[in-house]
């Protein structure tokens, strides 16, 4: 084709391409015709091609708006989203950066961008150019950085994690309780409300934690979650790359986490991949229908059985995968191999923008074992030292499958960690004075002896509550001597515990009311309450003497931490007594419970293998010493911790 052009005025010029014989046949009349007639006409060409040519500027928004040199998954697939008409192309100019292929989806609204970053490819900016059928056109900056230099800490059986609902923690920045255009605001009257706990608050709060000795943060999903209800959770995804304003930014996050390293904190990144809020860009208008499951599902209780049915119908798999358990959550459809793609590297931005050193999976047995193996196998050749956290249901019974599934993957056993809600619930009434004296105790002993089906059951995540479960005070009957009874085992069981924030001043709720009833607010958290965790003001002698134990009990197992990584040997139970014994080289402690309601005398005879290789010990407990074991009384309802010596 040949172009030609038309002069309408100096300095505009019309360019279009057709056939020479066709130009002939439309200009030749044009010419013979008079000056007023050919400068109409003129015009009136000159309108429709402008128009016909030039489309108008639209706004484009691409996701992720970044990435980093280095990376071994140096393929991206980039979303850009605007009101494109009809289908769209991008085009890229970039040393190192190769455009692999755009396509559109079912709505022509995204454009999928897909592009390879060389090893020779320079950190910068990135201009992206966009057109439409109408030639509209719009352009968006892509932020190529330096991969920075960042090995994850691996958590281990030496470790203690402080478990955070970021809303419910510490209210440290009022600016953000109040934001347009999210449908929640603040109501601490309302237990499922949005409380206005925030990231500035947890920041104000890392001495305290990393004072009281623990050593790794569990944060609860901080992700924005612009919900008419419990948005609090922020497990109702609407922006899959940005943290929820109402709790702060991403800046205010990363340097959090930072914060939190330079205190020797490490951190639990937690993420939701089976599930997205109502009000999410791709739960309103879908780039492919084939994202979501539909909403026909009915709630099944077997679910979680069928997730890990190795015989399990088509029929069955649809409806463990795809129920939505709430009305404003869409439940996504993990066998997409496009959104398998974004899930995947929507993951590995949030571990490299966050320098996370543990990856948490959010209710692992509602993700598909298909989309978990093809997801671990690409975060482990990522981040080969990241430790991997399976977070179940709390009824779920198969934890070991999802180990399994990360095994299989190229992590190894000690990478991979299971919470335990077993070793929880058996834990939960233990020691009631409703229960016979050996009943508890004896579930206790028995969740240990099934420890052959994990292969590393040390590096298990122990807790007596969470943020699925009812408060350790409450399954204590709200009674002290229950309690510290409850967080002692935590501390000195096989594993690595986990305590809810609060629990250390005796928080209480049952998850039998509801979720919210659970995570209540920290105790001064906020202006205006009468009490304050972080400076220990205002509480009760049994509040006190609670959270004393807890930082002494904290402490002497951070300063004998190689014990917990040691030996693990249990006594059955018998007559309302349990005992176990932790050694590791010149290190050992015994554990005894008195579950009874009377002073009881330990059998010097029965654990001779055990205190007969020793001639002195101290009880973190009741801080006394002991060097005659002949002659040790365990007082009633009471646990003794007795770090021996030779």
């Amino acid at each position: 084709m040949t172009p030609f052009f038309i002069n309408i005025a100096p300095g505009n010029i019309i360019y279009f391409f057709t056939h020479n014989d066709y130009i002939e046949k439309v200009l030749q009349p044009i010419l013979t015709m008079s000056r007023i007639e050919r400068k109409t006409i003129i015009t009136l060409i000159s309108i429709f091609f402008s128009t016909l040519v030039f489309g108008k500027n639209i706004d484009v928004t691409v996701t992720p708006s970044n990435w980093w040199t280095g990376m071994k998954n140096n393929t991206v697939t980039l979303i850009a989203n605007a009101p494109f008409s009809g289908n769209a192309i991008a085009t890229i100019n970039y040393p190192g950066v190769k455009l692999i292929r755009t396509y559109s989806g079912d709505n022509t609204e995204y454009l999928f961008i897909e592009i390879e970053i060389s090893n020779q490819a320079s950190p910068g900016k990135i201009p992206i150019l966009f057109r439409d059928s109408k030639a509209n056109t719009g352009s968006f900056e892509f932020q190529l950085s330096d991969r920075l230099p960042y090995t994850q800490q691996s958590l281990t059986s030496e470790d203690i994690i402080y478990q955070i609902v970021p809303d419910r923690f510490v209210n440290g920045d009022s600016k953000n309780d109040k934001i347009n255009g999210y449908f929640e605001v603040n109501d601490r009257l309302n237990p499922v409300g949005v409380h206005g706990g925030d990231l500035a608050g947890i920041s104000k709060a890392v001495n305290y934690i990393s004072n009281m000795g623990f050593t790794c943060v569990d944060l609860l999903p901080v992700f924005e979650s612009n919900l008419m209800t419990m948005s609090y959770q922020r497990n109702g995804i609407t922006d899959n790359y940005n943290i929820d304003k109402r709790l702060g930014n991403n800046s205010d996050y990363i340097n959090l986490i930072q914060k939190f390293h330079q205190n020797n904190l490490k951190v639990i990144k937690t993420m939701v991949l089976h599930q997205l809020g109502k009000y999410h860009p791709w739960s309103q208008k879908p780039p492919y229908k084939s994202f979501f499951h539909k909403s026909e599902y009915k709630y099944e209780s077997s679910h979680q059985v069928i997730s890990t049915d190795p015989y399990s119908s088509e029929y069955d798999k649809n409806i463990a995968f795809g129920t939505w358990q709430e009305l404003n959550m869409p439940v996504l459809n993990q066998s997409d191999k496009n959104l398998q793609n974004l899930l995947i590297q929507n993951c590995i931005w949030w571990i490299e923008t966050s320098n996370a050193d543990v990856l948490k999976i959010y209710e692992i047995n509602r993700n598909t074992p298909d989309f978990l193996k093809v997801l671990f196998t690409a975060i482990h050749n990522e981040y080969p030292n990241l430790s991997i956290i399976s977070d179940h249901s709390p009824t779920d019974t198969n934890l070991n499958f999802w180990q399994e599934i990360a095994l299989s993957s190229g992590f190894n056993k000690q990478q991979v960690h299971i919470t335990d809600y077993p070793v929880a619930n058996s834990l939960a009434d233990a020691f009631s004075v409703f229960n016979e004296n050996n009943e508890g105790l004896q579930k206790m002993y028995s969740i240990l002896t099934q420890d052959h089906k994990y292969l590393n059951p040390f590096g298990n995540i122990v807790m007596a509550d969470n943020h699925q479960l009812s408060r350790l005070f409450s399954n204590a009957d709200k009674e002290l001597d229950q309690s510290i009874m409850m967080l002692g085992y935590v501390l000195t069981t096989r594993g690595i515990p986990s305590v809810l924030y609060g629990t250390e001043w005796l928080l209480d709720g049952s998850i039998n009311k509801g979720k919210g009833f659970v995570r209540k607010d920290f105790p001064g958290g906020w202006d205006g309450d009468s009490q304050n965790g972080i400076e220990q003001r205002g509480f009760s002698p049994q509040e006190n003497e609670f959270y004393n134990f807890a930082v002494r009990a904290i402490n002497w197992r951070n300063k004998n931490k190689s014990l917990f990584s040691g030996k693990f040997i249990q006594f059955a139970p018998e007559d309302g007594t349990y005992a176990y014994y932790r050694q590791k080289d010149s290190i050992a402690a015994f554990v005894f419970f008195n579950n009874t309601e009377e002073p009881i005398r330990i059998d010097n005879k029965k654990y001779s293998e055990i205190l007969g290789q020793y001639s002195k010990g101290y009880d973190i407990v009741s801080e006394s010493t002991f060097d005659d074991f002949t002659n040790l009384l365990v007082e009633p309802k009471s646990i003794l911790i007795l770090h021996l010596k030779d």
